[in-house]
């Protein structure tokens, strides 16, 4: 088989990332934090065990620790996801 043959065969690449993935939107966890703070203050706080003023402080205080910077290929998970998910 000659080298076109083999050229034009070949399939198209695939991105690596999927559709979802490239939209503007971090995660589904981003948005439903949100809308439980502006919603539902005693059901975010039996999730957090704490209220968003209490939230934002111990924030303050960490966010610092457990910042990490984008790279080119990535951008980095925020502070904030990463506080939400730890606790």
């Amino acid at each position: 088989m000659s080298i076109l043959a083999r050229l034009k065969r070949k399939s198209k690449r695939s991105c690596w990332t999927r559709g979802w993935m490239r939209r503007g939107e971090r995660s589904m966890s981003s948005t439903l934090v949100r809308e439980l703070a502006v919603e539902d203050g005693a059901e975010y706080h039996a999730v957090f065990r704490m209220d968003e003023a209490d939230f934002d402080y111990f924030l303050n205080l960490v966010s610092s620790l457990i910042a990490k910077q984008d790279t080119l290929l990535r951008t980095s998970i925020s502070a904030r996801e990463r506080l939400e998910v730890t606790l």
